[in-house]
């Protein structure tokens, strides 16, 4: 397994953030599930990142599709794609 690296630990902690603030704002709105968006530099060969940190907010109590609902964006290195995902996740 490569090493993760600043930019993946980077991001990992966005997106450790992302889904403290979603689900404080969602916590007062019982009808709407959170969105939590996953934004990857990497193809679709780096699910398992994506994997590993849906398993680890199952440990916590946050279950796909239950309580919670994920978004994954693969921008393969484009930092064009990259920009536009994270707009899109924002807005």
């Amino acid at each position: 397994m490569r090493a993760f690296g600043r930019f993946g630990f980077i991001v990992l902690a966005s997106l450790f953030m992302v889904t403290a603030f979603a689900s404080r704002v969602h916590a007062q709105t019982a009808t709407s599930i959170p969105r939590i968006g996953i934004l990857l530099t990497g193809a679709v060969t780096s699910d398992h990142l994506v994997r590993a940190f849906i398993d680890g907010m199952r440990e916590h109590g946050y279950v796909e599709g239950r309580n919670d609902d994920y978004d994954r964006r693969y921008h393969e290195g484009s930092r064009e794609k990259m920009e536009q995902h994270a707009r899109d996740l924002v807005w």
